[in-house]
Parts: C-alpha cells; structure tokens; sequence
C-alpha cells in the first residue's frame, strides 16, 4: 500500500484507527492499481510471446532484469525474448497523483460506508472508469487518467 491511515486521517480530518481504515485504503490502492498499474516499485516475471520477434510486457517497465532486451520502457516493448522476461516496474518513490487518487478514493469509500443515509455524506461527482466501474469519485479519475494502463494483446 503506498498511503497510510495518516493520510487518509489527514484527509477526513479524523483520529480514526489505522485497522479501522485499512480495508478503504487497501481497496483505494488497490483501485488505483488495476487501472494504472504497479506503483510501489517491484520486479515481475512474466512469459512473453513475441510474434516479430518484440514482445509486450503487461506493464511499463523501468528495465529489464533477464530475458529481453528492453525497446520501449513506457510502451513495455522488449526484443530478444528468451523465454520469462523479469522486469522492474512501478516507481521508486510514488508519485503524488497516485498517493492523491487513492487518498480520494478511500475517503471517498469511508464517507460512504454507512450506506446513502451516512450523516455527513457528502455528494461526489461519479465517472465510469475502464475496468472499475462507478467505484472512482471524478477527482480520482481525473488524476489517474493520463496513466491508465493500455489496453495490451
């Protein structure tokens, strides 16, 4: 997870327990993953096919450990597959507009737990997002939508 109770604290201008957010601010990570990608950084491995001989990788990469030489980071384009292709993804440090997004989001999703009569809801402006549905308030969407993931063969 790359927010914290704090942050989200900070957000709802509470004092609430971290286990008690937890759940919303996995599912607000979580929400934010699926439609951009990894954002805390790791390595992956997956089995690329290659047709011409450059493969997609379902994520962007930032390099590529074994297997392939990397093409297009961004574009997650690799030639010379060899089989597996282990690559680094996400980012070192995430960025703002991830750690914002999934702030949104889990706020978003606290204010809202109690059903439509919660007290203290407040109206959110609400946009389909690919793969997500109505889950995402517009702000989120907003932030999260020059890094959507693309759709992959």
């Amino acid at each position: 997870m790359f927010i914290g109770a704090e942050d989200l604290n900070a957000q709802i201008r509470g004092n609430v327990p971290g286990a008690e957010l937890l759940p919303f601010i996995e599912a607000a990570c979580d929400a934010v993953v699926q439609a951009c990608g990894p954002i805390e950084e790791y390595d992956i491995t997956e089995r690329v096919r290659t047709g011409s001989g450059v493969g997609v990788l379902r994520y962007p990469a930032q390099s590529v450990t074994s297997g392939a030489t990397l093409l297009d980071g961004p574009a997650g384009l690799v030639e010379g597959v060899s089989g597996d292709v282990t690559y680094k993804v996400g980012y070192a440090t995430p960025p703002g507009w991830a750690k914002t997004a999934a702030v949104i989001i889990a706020e978003h999703l606290w204010q809202t737990r109690r059903g439509a009569g919660a007290a203290g809801r407040r109206a959110v402006d609400m946009s389909p997002v690919a793969g997500i549905g109505y889950l995402v308030p517009n702000q989120a969407a907003a932030l999260m939508q020059p890094h959507l993931l693309p759709a992959r063969p």
